[in-house]
């Protein structure tokens, strides 16, 4: 399997602002700093800075990770949480945050995340090539594979796409998607594939697929 790109790596970490700053201290000018810091180009319009509920965003920004490679940043301030978004991995995203938290509790004077609870959710979404056509059928499913016809040509149909779910019954319901990527010939064996989890494990997942799959 080769990688060709990570579509978002998107770091969520729930955590309710106004615990960071329980002592009520103006962080608006922080917000200006924030956005000279990591060099967003885009800033949050000055309506969300002071709207309910908050959604203050922050897009086109640059953050050097610690092996010294600047990577493409967008930031999202919710009442609930914050969101980190790139196009390199939710580790990425994860180190971002954690340097822009620990960045704004020492020159702001607000708590350390790392005194706080935070739950962290990660949606990874990737385009990646097998090697092989994928092959998920059975003998006795084949069989019906190949006698799908559809449309006035009776065009010939292979598989497009396969979602695999956890029971909504358990709560939030989780699911991996494997696609293909629209409008790419079949024979480019090219695949989308979402899943609510780290970039890394997103990507063995997929090596693991192809292993059992072409």
């Amino acid at each position: 399997m080769r990688l060709l790109s990570v579509r978002v790596a998107r770091s969520i970490w729930l955590i309710p602002i106004s615990h960071l700053n329980p002592r009520g201290r103006n962080i608006l000018p922080a917000l200006s700093s924030v956005l000279e810091r990591y060099s967003f180009a885009k800033p949050p319009t000055p309506e969300s800075v002071t709207g309910t509920p908050l959604k203050v965003v922050f897009e086109l920004g640059a953050f050097t990770n610690p092996d010294g490679i600047p990577i493409a940043v967008n930031l999202t301030l919710h009442d609930d949480g914050l969101v980190a978004e790139t196009r390199s991995s939710t580790d990425d995203a994860d180190l971002f945050l954690e340097d822009l938290l620990s960045w704004a509790a020492e020159k702001y004077q607000l708590l350390k995340y790392t005194e706080l609870e935070v739950k962290k959710i990660y949606s990874s979404e990737v385009l990646v090539k097998f090697q092989k056509p994928v092959d998920v059928f059975n003998e006795k499913f084949s069989g019906f594979a190949d006698a799908i016809k559809l449309g006035p040509n009776q065009e010939p149909i292979e598989l497009a796409a396969l979602i695999f779910g956890s029971d909504p019954a358990r709560g939030r319901q989780m699911l991996l998607r494997i696609e293909r990527e629209i409008d790419t010939p079949f024979g480019e064996n090219r695949y989308y594939s979402y899943a609510p989890i780290k970039t890394s494990e997103h990507l063995k997942l997929l090596e693991l697929f192809e292993q059992k799959a072409t």
